[in-house]
């Protein structure tokens, strides 16, 4: 019937996940409201820099659609992001902006 590639499969397995960890924190949410303020999807998921797809960055590391294929084109370009210096040296990457990707990325 519907055959996925490996891809694709990863990509709905990931959505999946986010979908019902979000369900639990809005559950959580209502119990107590500052389990908001605790529990995030920044806290929770850390992408890894250097095998993030788009969708990753926007959704879950909350980077603009712009700078998430800046930093996927620099990727391209360079390989591999070996430290945060580099990731820095991205178009539209600042120190504050820098500041905030270390919370919800890791460079492995």
């Amino acid at each position: 019937m519907l055959d996925f590639t490996k891809q694709e499969k990863k990509v709905l397995i990931f959505l999946a996940a986010v979908a019902i960890l979000s369900m639990g924190v809005n559950y959580l949410e209502k119990i107590n409201p500052q389990t908001s303020r605790l529990l995030s999807c920044r806290e929770l998921f850390r992408v890894n820099i250097n095998n993030a797809t788009y969708e990753e960055l926007v959704y879950t590391a909350k980077v603009s659609p712009h700078l998430a294929r800046n930093i996927l084109f620099r990727r391209q370009e360079i390989g591999a992001y070996r430290n945060w210096d580099e990731l820095g040296s991205v178009r539209g990457i600042g120190e504050t902006r820098l500041k905030k990707l270390k919370e919800a990325l890791e460079i492995e």
